[in-house]
């Protein structure tokens, strides 16, 4: 042996721990040789083997050796077999479906050797089954980071990003696997990745192929069938399902594909089937379970879903996946302060999460409050600037704050991003059919349809544009294929009913609407609209009739209480009309139209205190209700105090910030009271900007400049004011001021005498006469305080208190 070598051999800590050999320094042999020696000769001399021959440090150094060679075999055997014994553990407790236990063992087999990849496959699979996609995903990485042509495991991290959306990393780490040779799995998921792009064609050409290649598979066979089923290819459809079905596959995977295909179907309760066949196969599954959980939030059933879901999480309380699930369930729920609990406990672990940033505009959204929906969109957009469902959420952010154009350029956005995002499309055809561009609002609307014929919403959007059109025969056709796409949905045959109605066919309409609220009895509209049938027909008692019964069966219901009141309203029975808009809004707290219509019983009553109490109420349980705050200002402003309808509007302006038309009501209010005139124009060029073609807003605006001394600008959008509103009094009133100011005599006095001719009200009628008295010989006035409107005159010292 040379014992000149600077390394000898493998350290035991080295060798238990797995990690790779060191080995000792000279030095370190040489004391422990010494000590070792040491302890020899006083055991050789206590038994008096020193006798017997001389033991020599060279022969010692020999046995040494050998010995620490032998320990070094025996750690190495004993971690290979405890590895094992960890390995076996672990797939003892799979095999149970134990899987948190099962993880525990390999992760301590992992300790022995951190290098076995099939350890790491083991766990990710684990991960997936335990619906942790994030944690399956790293422990693919550290695969492929040892290992880069293990490329079935590519694969496998390609479904988990494709999963998240991240389509570009999920085609780079595809194109890794592809390496490997082209199989029938590289097809299929090629197929998958060009669905998700809204390429069915290619889709369809890479299922067929993964058949050619392995015509048994029945991942290819499904996946086939439902992308056939998608194009419109019913008979392709249903041969490929056929053949795949008659095989009676129970692969776990397959039965979850066969359930997505009778859901596409539309028949729910064979969908519902297969998926808990799926479930019972391996019940301790939790992505089953969630995905079962799915199915029912996406067929409405959100109790179902949240009961599955509230019990996963009780099992797994740190999956924040999970947790986000359950968030868009209490959302669909409107379960409101449920949703921000879990979203602020989410938060604090961790607040700079792009899903999180989403979902918390979405609930922004639904609480009535875009402005603070559009910041987290915003922030999700800064995370990944590219992702198209975050730019569609902000277009729908901005539409809500009556932000038209923002909106529209963001989902021309997202269809920059992604041509074949259908969403986008169709709100585009919402926003350009409210804009009454109904041909731009068709165009968007047949693109869905050309690419997706089963597009329940493109029908019914191109039906109402139709209807819109005044093209009854064109909108009943598609209200009539989308019936026939989805069988149980009420809004075809509301529109058929309407249809009828619009074209005087009352009888017809009034049957069509009985079949309806027959299957769906609280549709809020549906019977609004058949009870003002049966009362314009002249069957007001029938009317009343229906909708007490429906009341009797369902007492507890809010919209059938405002209805009733509605009927009541039409008989002059306004105290019973009342008693049933109270019931209302104690049934639904949230139901705007019914506080509104109280309001005004009690504003006609001249009973302003209960006006005022109702119209409070409505805020505190619609705080993002902006025609609440604007009639409750109303309501201060008729008794004069002004200070409370300011800080109204301020507090709504503070919690609607975008809202144009508190911005509108707030500036009128200040230039009525010809105070914070600079406010005044800010606010009216906010609203006028959101809404350019509102005549009384322009107005406003025009108002705005005439109080700021700007008058040449004044008379310029007070023009434009009036060609938006021809007949309004109070804008030729406005427009005959300005002219006025600016010296224009013939021009003032024309608008000025059609105001009054409009029928101009007081005080602004007075103040009228007043200039055209003095434009009949007085000279012009020096300055515009000549021009204050004579209202704000006579009750100015009143007013000036009512501030204090």
């Amino acid at each position: 042996m040379n014992c000149g070598e600077t390394r000898l051999f493998p350290s035991r800590a080295a060798a238990h721990s797995g990690k790779k050999a060191g080995f000792l320094p000279r030095a370190d042999i040489e004391n422990l040789w010494s000590a070792t020696y040491d302890k020899l000769i006083k055991e050789a001399e206590l038994s008096e083997i020193s006798n017997m021959g001389r033991i020599t440090r060279y022969t010692v150094f020999q046995a040494l050796c050998l010995l620490s060679f032998l320990c070094i075999a025996a750690c190495t055997e004993d971690s290979k077999t405890l590895f094992q014994q960890w390995d076996q553990k672990g797939d003892e407790h799979f095999k149970q479906r134990k899987y948190e236990a099962a993880l525990g063992a390999w992760k301590e087999a992992l300790k022995i050797y951190p290098r076995k990849s099939e350890i790491y496959i083991k766990i990710a699979k684990t991960y997936l089954r335990m619906d942790y996609p994030s944690e399956a995903a790293e422990a693919f990485h550290k695969v492929v980071a040892s290992e880069p042509d293990a490329w079935e495991v590519w694969l496998e991290l390609a479904k988990i990003q494709l999963a998240f959306l991240d389509v570009e990393t999920a085609e780079e780490s595809w194109q890794r696997a592809c390496r490997g040779g082209d199989t029938s799995d590289t097809h299929i998921f090629h197929g998958d990745l060009m669905s998700i792009k809204n390429q069915p064609d290619a889709a369809e050409a890479d299922y067929r192929q993964a058949l050619s290649i392995e015509p048994a598979s029945e991942t290819a066979m499904i996946r086939l069938a439902v992308c056939c089923l998608v194009q419109g290819k019913t008979e392709p459809a249903e041969a490929v399902y056929e053949r795949l079905a008659s095989r009676k596959p129970d692969a776990t995977e397959i039965l979850l594909e066969m359930s997505n295909y009778w859901e596409l179907r539309g028949t729910l309760k064979e969908a519902e089937a297969y998926l808990l066949k799926a479930v019972q196969s391996d019940p301790e599954n939790i992505r089953l379970r969630r995905m079962l959980a799915e199915f029912y939030f996406n067929s409405d059933s959100y109790e179902k879903a949240r009961v599955i879901m509230d019990k996963l999480i009780k099992k797994n309380p740190a999956n924040r996946f999970m947790k986000k699930f359950l968030v868009e369930i209490l959302l669909a729920q409107n379960q409101m302060p449920a949703a921000q609990l879990i979203l602020d406990q989410l938060s604090k672990e961790r607040e700079d999460d792009l899903e999180l940033h989403l979902l918390k505009g979405k609930y922004f959204m639904l609480t009535r409050a875009p402005s603070y929906a559009v910041s987290h969109f915003l922030a999700a957009l800064e995370k990944d600037p590219g992702l198209p469902v975050s730019h569609y959420f902000l277009g729908l952010a901005y539409l809500a704050g009556g932000q038209i154009s923002l909106a529209r350029e963001r989902m021309i956005k997202v269809l920059t991003t992604d041509p074949y995002f259908s969403e986008a499309d169709l709100a585009l055809a919402d926003i350009r059919y409210k804009e009454k561009a109904f041909d731009a609002s068709l165009e968007h609307a047949r693109r869905i349809y050309e690419r997706e014929p089963e597009n329940v919403r493109s029908h019914l959007m191109m039906g109402n544009v139709f209807l819109a059109q005044g093209r009854y025969d064109s909108a009943i056709l598609r209200f009539e294929a989308a019936r026939r796409l989805s069988p149980d949905m009420a809004a075809p045959l509301y529109y058929k009913a309407l249809i009828a109605e619009l074209s005087n066919y009352d009888e017809k309409a009034l049957e069509i609407y009985e079949a309806l609220l027959e299957q769906h009895p609280d549709l809020a509209d549906a019977s609004m609209r058949y009870a003002q049938l049966l009362i314009r027909t002249g069957d007001i008692e029938m009317a009343k009739l229906c909708v007490e019964e429906a009341v009797k069966e369902m007492p507890q219901n809010g919209f059938l209480h405002h209805i009733l009141g509605q009927v009541y309203l039409v008989l002059d029975e306004t105290e019973k009309a009342k008693t049933h808009f109270e019931q209302a809004v104690s049934a639904e707290p949230e139901l705007a139209a019914a506080y509104l219509r109280l309001a005004e019983i009690y504003k006609n009553s001249q009973d302003q205190e209960n006006m005022i109490r109702v119209l409070k109420a409505c805020i505190t349980n619609l705080p993002n209700f902006p025609k609440a705050y604007i009639e409750l200002a109303d309501a201060y402003r008729q008794k004069m105090w002004f200070k409370e309808a300011a800080d109204t509007l301020e507090t709504a302006m503070t919690r609607n910030p975008d809202s144009p038309y508190l911005a509108n009501n707030l500036a009128w209010l200040f230039l009525e009271r010809d105070t914070n005139a600079d406010k005044a124009l800010k606010l009216a060029r906010f609203a006028s900007e959101r809404l350019p073609k509102d005549g009384g807003v322009t107005d406003t605006l025009g108002w705005a400049y005439y109080k700021n001394n700007t008058v040449t600008q004044a008379i310029l959008t007070l023009t434009e004011a009036r060609s938006l509103e021809p007949e309004h009094p109070l804008i030729h009133f406005h427009l005959g001021m300005a002219l006025y100011a600016s010296g224009k005599m013939p021009d003032a006095t024309e608008r000025l005498k059609h105001a009054l001719e409009l029928g101009l009200e007081n005080p602004e009628r007075e103040h009228a006469k007043k200039h055209l008295r003095q434009l009949r010989g007085q000279p012009v006035p020096g300055s515009l305080s000549d021009t204050v409107p004579l209202s704000e005159k006579l009750y100015q010292g009143l007013e000036d208190e009512a501030w204090e």
